[in-house]
C-alpha cells in the first residue's frame, strides 16, 4: 500500500471476512527522524486509527484488533515523565483512542500489547542480561505467541503487559 490513509476498494475486497489484525506498524524512538512530529504522529497515530475504522467497518463480526504498543506507554497525557514522555505519551493517545473507539463499537475487540525489553531469537549478551530480570523481559516468541492466540481467541482483558504474554502464548 501507498498510503495507509486511505485504503483502495481492491484492498476492502481482498480483507471482507477477516477477523483479526495484529497491528505492529510503528516508529520506535531510535528511528524517529530528528524533530519530524508530523510524521512521528501521522504513522503511529492515524495510520493505526484508520486501520481500526477501515477493520471495523468491512471486517467480520467480531473483529479482534491487536495493537504494539510499548512498555511505559502513557495515557494520562498530563502525567510528568522522566524518560522518553514523547513517545510514552503518544503510545498512550492512540491506546486511548483505541479503546474509545472499541467501547463505541460493540462488535470491535481492541486488545493492546505492551512489550518490553523483548529477547530476540538466538542468544546474545543483549539477550543474557535482560533474561537476568525475567519480570522486566519477554521472549520474541511469548510475543507473537499472545498475539496470535489473541487474533484466533479473543480475550477478556485488554491490555496485556510482559507477564501476561509470557502466560497467554500457551493458550491460558
Amino acid at each position: 500500500m501507498n498510503d495507509f490513509l486511505s485504503y483502495p476498494d481492491t484492498v476492502r475486497e481482498d480483507l471482507k471476512g477477516a477477523d483479526a489484525c495484529i497491528w505492529t506498524l510503528g516508529m520506535i524512538p531510535s528511528k524517529v527522524p530528528k524533530n519530524d512530529v508530523a510524521s512521528t504522529r501521522r504513522v503511529n497515530i492515524e495510520y493505526t486509527l484508520t486501520a481500526a475504522r477501515f477493520f471495523e467497518e468491512c471486517g467480520q463480526k467480531p473483529f479482534r484488533f491487536i495493537y504494539v504498543s510499548g512498555s511505559g506507554a502513557e495515557r494520562n497525557q498530563e502525567k510528568p515523565l522522566w524518560v522518553m514522555q514523547d513517545y510514552r505519551r503518544l503510545r498512550g493517545e492512540v491506546e486511548s483512542e483505541l479503546l474509545d473507539f472499541a467501547e463505541s463499537k460493540p462488535d470491535f475487540r481492541c486488545y493492546i500489547m505492551r512489550p518490553g525489553l523483548v529477547i530476540p531469537r538466538g542468544l546474545s549478551l543483549k539477550s543474557l542480561v535482560f533474561g537476568l530480570a525475567p519480570s522486566l523481559s519477554v521472549k520474541i516468541n511469548d510475543i507473537a505467541g499472545s498475539m496470535v492466540d489473541l487474533a484466533v481467541k479473543g480475550g477478556e482483558k485488554m491490555i496485556w503487559e510482559n507477564d501476561e504474554m509470557k502466560d497467554r502464548k500457551d493458550g491460558a
